[in-house]
């Protein structure tokens, strides 16, 4: 180790080739247990480095291995996933491949096998037998891959980011890095394989320091902390309710069920990597996702006799809760640090910015666009009235009387506004910490021209803090930078409001919408 940390790692690979084969795994584990994470981590830093870390996980999942050796592969692996952000994570796991894996074994008729070997320039080969590709119970998987994975194989990059189903345990998909598929082809025993999925806990470990580098109060970085340590533990009860009854779920909820699941998989394995306190903070789409996933099964689950507090439906019902109970005080430590001081204001007030000629003391100008105003009137509806106003120019029929029923008595949360849209063939985008830059990029012609729905905080003594507006583009009227407005307040109203007025009231939370189908 001592080698390494002084950067002879040629010196480190001629060790391990001087070895037993019976002794490399022994001597790997020994190395990683007396590396710091951030030992192993710099040595990502160089190709003999990286070459190194290659090598300690070759030779600790190769043959039969213990919980210690798999934890401390475990470990690798992660650190070789981290290289990746937590945004291109998020990204990458909605698109991946998802490969198949079944154990043989005496009694199992549809096993689903995976050899995976090494190929130069850090790529994996990847190859599946025939049969798999024809047999039916893997089919929704099977669609997801090349068919030559099935044929000569196929190579991926290591760190492309796969998922794997585990017809094992359960059928949950775990994502990981394609290296994952080699110590998959290793690997013959249930048990062993249990803890690979598993991984759970708080991923990798941030400090107080790295906390405040995402935006958290300094004086919240212990408490962000606690919460995604209960985070984790709380994901770790939910995957095991769900390891035991998803054949269940799946039948009572079919889509509806499929979707919470799949969700809930994203989150899981995204925890793994990146700890809950980071996913929380910078996959908030994830988290919304599970979200709303979760709020179509709750009221699916209404409708029918599982909707009660006990049996399976009770169980996730209380995890899941509790579950974004920590990841709300997570996103909310991070918005306390951007919030406007709560402090009395200076008793003489700062005089008031002069608004241009041919403005409104409001900043604002009328406007007379084609597209339809919806009125909310006096009820706290505007969420679900400015999706109307969308689902309206985005051409898609609609019922404003039903839309407007998912409001509660305080209003409507967006992630609901984003399942209306979405129920009303839109694919839209619930996004967080954008400026009058990006809705001006997500509203331009090269984007399509669509609208978006927006969240400005409202003055003080409103009946409501925050109000939801749409938002038609970013343009210029007399000179200045406008935002093109349609306001579903009272009366409902359209204008043109002076860009940089806009910006102090935005909270940065928006739906983005890119197409209709």
């Amino acid at each position: 180790m001592d080698r390494a940390r002084a950067g002879d790692f040629p010196f480190v690979q001629e060790a391990f080739d001087a070895l037993g084969s019976s002794d490399r795994d022994d001597v790997a584990y020994e190395f990683c247990v007396a590396a710091t994470y951030a030992e192993i981590q710099a040595m990502t830093a160089s190709a003999a480095g990286r070459a190194v870390i290659d090598r300690l996980f070759d030779e600790l999942t190769t043959g039969t291995k213990d919980a210690d050796e798999q934890r401390e592969a475990d470990r690798l692996l992660k650190v070789k996933a981290a290289r990746m952000t937590p945004e291109e994570f998020g990204t990458a796991i909605r698109t991946a491949k998802i490969f198949p894996f079944r154990l043989p074994g005496f009694t199992v008729y549809d096993s689903a096998p995976i050899s995976a070997e090494r190929r130069p320039g850090g790529r994996i080969r990847v190859h599946m037998p025939t049969r798999v590709l024809g047999t039916a119970m893997f089919r929704a998987d099977t669609g997801t891959l090349p068919a030559d994975t099935f044929i000569n194989g196929i190579e991926l990059p290591e760190t492309e980011i796969v998922g794997v189903r585990m017809y094992d345990l359960g059928g949950a998909v775990v994502y990981r890095p394609a290296l994952f598929l080699l110590e998959l082809s290793n690997e013959t025993s249930t048990t062993v394989l249990s803890k690979m999925a598993e991984a759970i806990g708080i991923g990798l470990t941030l400090g107080a320091g790295s906390l405040v580098g995402l935006g958290v109060e300094a004086t919240m970085a212990a408490r962000v902390l606690l919460w995604a340590d209960r985070a984790a533990f709380v994901l770790g009860t939910l995957t095991s309710v769900i390891k035991e009854h998803r054949g269940e779920i799946l039948a009572h909820f079919g889509d509806t069920g499929r979707e919470f699941l799949r969700y809930v998989d994203f989150v899981q394995s995204a925890t793994a990597i990146y700890g809950f306190a980071r996913v929380a903070l910078s996959l908030g789409q994830l988290v919304n996702g599970l979200r709303i996933a979760y709020g179509n099964l709750r009221s699916a689950a209404k409708a029918t006799k599982e909707g009660g507090t006990g049996g399976v439906t009770g169980e996730l019902t209380r995890s899941t809760d509790e579950l974004l109970r920590q990841a709300d005080g997570i996103q909310g430590a991070k918005v306390a640090a951007t919030a406007p001081p709560t402090t009395a204001p200076p008793t003489t007030a700062p005089a008031p910015t002069p608004v241009p000629p041919g403005f409104g003391p409001d900043a604002r100008v009328p406007r007379a666009g084609a597209r339809r105003v919806y009125s909310q009137g006096e009820a706290p509806t505007c969420g679900p009235v400015a999706c109307g106003m969308v689902v309206d120019t985005m051409g898609q029929p609609h019922d404003l009387t039903e839309l407007v029923k998912v409001a509660g008595p305080k209003g409507t949360p967006m992630e609901v506004v984003l399942d209306l849209m979405r129920r009303h063939r839109i694919d839209a985008e619930l996004r967080t910490g954008l400026t009058v830059d990006d809705l001006a990029r997500a509203t331009s012609s090269r984007a399509g021209g669509n609208p978006a729905i927006a969240v400005l905080r409202e003055p003080p003594g409103a009946s409501h803090p925050l109000h939801a507006v749409v938002v038609d583009g970013v343009t210029e009227r007399l000179g200045q930078r406008v935002v093109a407005v349609r306001n579903p307040q009272r009366t409902g109203t359209q204008y043109f409001e002076l860009a940089d007025k806009f910006a102090k009231d935005f909270i940065g939370q928006a739906i983005t919408v890119n197409y209709s189908y």
